[in-house]
């Protein structure tokens, strides 16, 4: 936590937890993105931002139930998040063969 001693932000703490689950430590990936939730103390685009990275540790780890059940909130919600993004997004690649997928493509594409 040293790395972190007078930069503890809520954007800071989602990006060492993609940085944990690209290690392979899910525990600490969640761990670390739950701090960005509690830093971003109401701040919606904070919150919004650490979801969107949640989506990414959660697909990076394998969890994807989870994964696409944040997708879902994030395009339901005000976020930067789109199915483009989905799309284009080789981290988000994994998902494509998943229930729900096609689903959510349909859903929020607007074609």
């Amino acid at each position: 936590d040293g790395i972190l001693k007078g930069r503890n932000t809520p954007e800071i703490n989602a990006s060492l937890g993609v940085a944990h689950a690209g290690l392979g430590n899910k525990g600490k990936a969640l761990e670390s993105v739950k701090k960005a939730f509690s830093l971003a103390e109401k701040n919606r685009m904070d919150e919004s931002d650490a979801a969107i990275n949640l989506a990414e540790i959660y697909t990076m780890t394998g969890d994807y139930e989870n994964a696409i059940r944040t997708i879902e909130h994030l395009l339901t919600n005000p976020s930067c998040f789109s199915v483009k993004l989905l799309q284009i997004d080789p981290v988000y690649w994994p998902l494509t063969n998943q229930p729900g997928y096609k689903e959510i493509l349909e859903k929020y594409s607007g074609y």
